[in-house]
């Protein structure tokens, strides 16, 4: 519901249709543990200033006990995927990797993990993707087109609807 409110929000503010996903983050076992694969770890457990962190893999474990001893501090590498409001897959991490600055820039780059943290740690994993009118993600050889979750729409949609006028509908 709030994905679909903070949706028709911004199609009515702007002339881009962006929907707002939430990035999570899922294990899986791999065969072996390789240079490049992401981790995640967790910073002041159980304190105020908690956090996730999202790494890469820097280097290859050579023996298999090295890889069993990384696995047992770090564990199992970790897929990003984007979920709607109902917890359905929409973008797969194979999708996941266009990036939009927005109106700093005019050219999409690849994901960065700083990116990635910052989705995490800043909006709490909200993320928005670019969509087609009908609502399909827009994908551009095989990526989706994601940029920061923007609050202020949400704000700009309610005084909208205090001011009287209605969200544009299709």
């Amino acid at each position: 519901m709030i994905a679909s409110l903070l949706f028709m929000a911004k199609m009515y503010i702007t002339n881009m249709n962006y929907i707002t996903l939430e990035l999570v983050v899922k294990n899986y076992v791999p065969e072996h543990i390789e240079k490049e694969m992401m981790f995640i770890r967790g910073h002041h457990a159980n304190t105020e200033n908690e956090y996730l962190e999202v790494f890469v893999l820097s280097y290859t474990p050579i023996s298999d006990y090295d890889q069993e001893q990384f696995i047992a501090n770090n564990g199992y590498p970790i897929e990003l995927y984007l979920i709607d409001e109902l917890g359905k897959v929409i973008v797969t991490p194979e999708e996941i990797g266009w990036w939009d600055e927005g109106e700093d820039s005019d050219s999409l780059t690849d994901i960065s993990i700083r990116q990635i943290n910052d989705v995490i740690q800043m909006y709490d994993g909200l993320v928005d993707v670019q969509v087609e009118d009908d609502g399909e993600i827009i994908i551009v050889e095989g990526k989706a087109i994601m940029s920061y979750f923007t609050e202020e729409y949400e704000e700009d949609f309610d005084e909208t609807l205090d001011d009287g006028l209605e969200p544009w509908e299709d």
